[in-house]
């Protein structure tokens, strides 16, 4: 399928010389091919690179054949050579490639800028924020991957194209081969001078809004970038963010575990950054700020309590909860010690039960309740995890005292049950700007 960018369609091994050969096939016609020539680029690019990046992990030679149904038009031969493959028709000879040879993100580049333009055109609009606003609109309503693979890749790579091409309006830069960012190996490095460009993730950010929807809207990444420009003349607020345990990149960054657990509780991770308008701009590990670890905590936990926070009150009596909402850095405040010292006295409890499952969302309850009543809090927990109003962090409540965390919460699947007189709160805006 020559839309299967995530795997090889099939691996040969040659009895005689033990060489091996990764497949990627293409049924399509010339004609089909040259019909959607800028896809078909980018697809064979992928394709092509990333059989080879699998080849780091073979012993012994390999090659990587582009395997088509029938003779392909020029430009795709000297895609594929240009990724280091060979083209193969059927089960003829494999054939070698004589013509021009570019690089990889050479071929990106122009294939990412003609799609832009070309969408752009069939849609008679304008090249701007607008047109991307009304693609996202309309892609969020087609089906996955699962149901329409090859739909959903095109979505995936006009939505990158035409994002790429805002961010060298506003930002300049062009895009670049960049392996493990995303499933596509491509991603746009912005302009500018002096340092390091900054690499936005444009593909990954499509996939994900295909998957999440407008928390992950790529406006956000336009608003993010123009973040990064402002970074390195007006520092901004060092904070933390709440991430899930298993978040994928926190190998890269500073993070440390919200507190000591056992290594089965589901404990999220503090991460440490800057606040920026629009986005949280994270330290990255190896970076000036190695070693500062408690200093940044410090710098953070004092910004954290001037962060102001709406508060909902849900259920009577016992069943009473605080739903903390109204910021980004809601859940944050789960370790701001003065203002759950607060939430002690609003509560009337000197044990309280607190939930950050998701973002911009903090739960407290009373810990010194009935054991059917922190059996409600719990369902209400992973409700909430589940929702998806915003990025998911952690189902698992927490247990306070004296404004600080002692420990975390774990119950029998009997109790995990929500009651139906548990009321799911509706808290208020959360800043979904932030990223």
């Amino acid at each position: 399928m020559y839309s299967s960018l995530d795997s090889i369609d099939i691996v040969t091994q040659n009895e005689e010389t033990g060489r091996k050969g990764f497949l990627q096939t293409d049924h399509r016609s010339a004609a089909e091919i040259q019909q959607e020539r800028e896809v078909s680029i980018l697809f064979a690019l992928t394709r092509v690179l990333n059989a080879r990046q699998a080849i780091e992990s073979e012993e012994g030679p390999v090659d990587v054949l582009y395997v088509c149904a029938e003779a392909p038009p020029d430009f795709l031969r000297g895609v594929v050579a240009s990724a280091g493959g060979r083209v193969q028709i059927n089960d003829e000879p494999v054939s070698v490639y004589e013509g021009p040879i570019s690089t990889p993100e050479d071929l990106a580049e122009g294939a990412f800028r003609g799609l832009a333009f070309r969408v752009a055109h069939d849609r008679e609009a304008s090249l701007d924020e607008q047109l991307l606003s009304a693609l996202q609109e309309e892609y969020a309503q087609q089906p996955g991957v699962e149901q329409d693979e090859p739909g959903y890749w095109t979505r995936v790579v006009e939505l990158a194209a035409v994002a790429g091409e805002l961010l060298r309006a506003r930002h300049g830069g062009r895009w670049a081969e960049a392996q493990d960012l995303a499933t596509m190996p491509f991603a746009f490095r912005l302009g500018g001078e002096g340092g390091t460009p900054a690499t936005v993730n444009v593909v990954g950010k499509a996939e994900r809004f295909l998957t999440n929807g407008e928390r992950d809207s790529l406006v956000l990444l336009l608003r993010m970038a123009e973040d990064q420009s402002l970074a390195a003349t007006e520092p901004r607020p060092v904070l933390f963010t709440l991430k899930p345990p298993d978040w994928s990149v926190r190998d890269r960054v500073l993070y440390r575990p919200l507190f000591d657990a056992p290594a089965r509780a589901d404990v999220p991770l503090v991460v440490y950054g800057e606040d920026l308008p629009n986005s949280f701009s994270l330290f990255r590990r190896g970076g000036s700020r190695d070693g500062e670890l408690d200093t940044l905590h410090a710098q953070a936990l004092e910004n954290l309590k001037a962060i102001s926070v709406e508060l909902q009150e849900l259920g009577e009596g016992p069943r009473r909860v605080l739903a903390v909402s109204g910021h980004y850095f809601a859940a944050e405040k789960v370790l701001d010690v003065p203002f759950l010292r607060a939430m002690h006295e609003r509560l009337d409890s000197q044990v309280l039960l607190a939930a950050v499952p998701r973002k911009g969302l903090l739960l407290l309850a009373s810990a010194l309740v009935e054991p059917s009543l922190t059996a409600e809090f719990l369902g209400l927990c992973e409700e909430q995890y589940a929702s998806e109003d915003s990025a998911p962090i952690s189902p698992t409540p927490l247990v306070i005292q004296d404004g600080t965390i002692r420990g975390f919460v774990q119950m029998g699947d009997e109790a995990r049950t929500p009651s139906p007189s548990a009321e799911p709160p509706r808290p208020g805006p959360t800043g979904g700007l932030k990223n």
